[in-house]
């Protein structure tokens, strides 16, 4: 790479930097008491038990599925005991993970619920302009809050904190830093003011700073109080739309010369380590474990999953959907293994080499990233009104 394609992150003197304040007036009014937002209710949903229609004798048998009535159009969570999925009517389910028994159901927003995150026995649950934390054993609302201009991007639990991106439509902050136990506002972010970088992509931690990606900034923050140590800005202004980070690198996949254009860029310095696109048709859906990004997308009609090395940005291997399916989601890695979902199938993959280890059928597409334990995958999809929560056997 040549000198006058290397950039690298701005200095915070000298620069045009955003702001973040320390606010405990926010926490107060912000914050709602626990039980406010709804409480676990009953459920008339039901769970029930699919035999494997696959006829292809690889493919081992469904653990279960469970049925809502309404549509699941986003990824699950899972901890040890439970499988947590958003559904579209506001409503968070908890299923058991062995059995594919309700646990319970709250209701902590009226409209969308997203993909909820687990950790440390708390399950985070964003609407439209609610973010919640339920009691992953009961269902019970530890505390809540209202973000005007929304979440933009899943949240992320960080040692204590968890960071929640949001659209900036002035005067709202682009990043909130909640305490991840009570909700007490630690910091938030305001960005450059500029008007047209409204959306967040998403945010991570890597070598103890936070990085947030908006439309055409990535910024490098201090996670205790949330000041600014670095930043990088696409100097051709394009918008950023995915991100994923892993191994001292962060990326940002833009729709620049083509949908997919994607940078790498080293977290010590923010210098570039490489800029490549993935084809001109279907933007990408990022993943990144170790020296690996993994990538999804189409191209002239086919899905196809690409390992990326992170320092070289050459191509590792890939897997194409062997039924020239034109869609893949975004992949999961676990261990030596890669999961990624496809129409009506969901496979596993040697990280190693991306050869195919097993697969498994399913009666609807499976189009949310799939979650992963030692003993199961799960994941979540929809047909008309009717949303599912799928369990997979990995078996031995």
């Amino acid at each position: 790479m040549s000198d006058n394609t290397r950039r690298t992150f701005l200095k915070a003197v000298g620069i045009a930097v955003g702001t973040a304040s320390v606010g405990t007036a926010a926490t107060k009014t912000g914050v709602r008491p626990s039980g406010v937002a709804g409480e676990a209710t009953a459920t008339d949903t039901r769970t029930e038990s699919v035999e494997d229609e696959s006829s292809t004798d690889s493919v081992p048998g469904t653990g279960w599925r469970y049925s809502t009535a309404e549509p699941i159009y986003d990824a699950p969570a899972v901890s040890s005991d439970s499988v947590f999925a958003g559904a579209s009517g506001g409503y968070v389910y908890a299923i058991d993970r062995i059995s594919g028994k309700k646990r319970w159901r709250a209701r902590p927003d009226d409209r969308r619920v997203f993909a909820p995150v687990y950790a440390d026995g708390i399950v985070y649950a964003r609407g439209n302009q609610s973010f919640t934390a339920l009691n992953a054993e009961t269902g019970a609302v530890e505390w809540s809050t209202t973000i005007e201009s929304g979440v933009s991007a899943d949240p992320l639990v960080h040692e204590g904190t968890v960071y929640v991106p949001s659209p900036r439509f002035d005067p709202s902050p682009k990043l909130y830093a909640f305490d991840a136990k009570t909700g007490e506002t630690k910091w938030t972010f305001d960005g450059d003011g500029c008007e047209y970088a409204r959306m967040t992509p998403g945010v991570g931690v890597e070598n103890g700073s936070v990085f947030l990606l908006d439309e055409r900034t990535l910024w490098k923050l201090d996670p205790d109080d949330g000041s600014v140590r670095g930043s990088y800005a696409d100097e051709n202004q394009d918008d950023f739309y995915a991100f994923a980070h892993g191994a001292d690198t962060v990326y940002g996949s833009r729709d620049g010369e083509t949908p997919t254009d994607t940078v790498a860029l080293d977290t010590s310095d923010g210098s570039e380590r490489w800029t490549t696109s993935f084809g001109d048709d279907t933007p990408v859906r990022l993943s990144a474990e170790g020296e690996t990004l993994y990538v999804t997308n189409t191209e002239q009609g086919l899905g196809r999953l690409i390992a990326v090395d992170a320092t070289s940005g050459a191509e590792r291997w890939r897997f194409e959907e062997p039924r020239g399916d034109n869609y893949l989601s975004r992949a999961t890695v676990s261990g030596d293994a890669v999961f990624v979902g496809a129409n009506r199938r969901l496979y596993e993959l040697d990280a190693a080499d991306g050869t195919e280890r097993q697969r498994w059928e399913a009666t609807e597409s499976i189009m949310t990233t799939p979650a992963v334990t030692d003993d199961g995958v799960y994941s979540t999809t929809k047909d008309g009104q009717t949303g599912f929560v799928y369990s997979f056997d990995r078996g031995e």
